[in-house]
This record gives C-alpha cells, structure tokens and sequence, in this order.
C-alpha cells in the first residue's frame, strides 16, 4: 500500500465501529463498481436465486447472530 493508503487505514481504524462499518461498506461498492461485467452479472444472478430459495420456502432468512453462532460453531467443530 502506498504512504497514503497506510495513513488512511490508520485513520479509519480510530473510527466508531458504525463510522468503519459504513466507510468499509462504501470502499466495497466502489471497487464492485469497478468489477467486470460478468462478474457483476454472476453475482445478480446469485442474488437471484437466493431470493427465489426464500420465496419458495426451500430456505429461509436466519438473522446475523444466529448464522454468526451457528458458523462458530461449525468452525469449532471442525478444529476440534
């Protein structure tokens, strides 16, 4: 990274977590706007049809703590 990129990263990381969260969200999008179109594409069409999974009740929504919890425990699992 450059002297710059450093500076920032350093900067960002004293933020509020809200602050860090919305600023990382935002770099997310504008390297996705960056993206190759067909990846872009492969991606829409993933969201897609995990739409249509939860529309036709093949899967459901699960809310953050719990896939957090229940991918700890998958992890945890798989260490040992």
């Amino acid at each position: 990274m450059s002297a710059l990129s450093d500076e920032l990263a350093k900067q960002a990381k004293i933020l509020p977590t809200g602050e860090r969260a919305q600023l990382a969200q935002d770099l997310l999008l504008s390297v996705a706007r960056d993206a190759e179109p067909a990846f872009l594409a492969e991606w829409d069409a993933e969201a897609e049809r995990r739409e249509a999974s939860i529309a036709s009740g093949e899967a459901a929504w699960i809310a953050g703590p719990q896939a957090v919890a229940r991918l700890r425990a998958k992890l945890a699992a798989h260490l040992g």
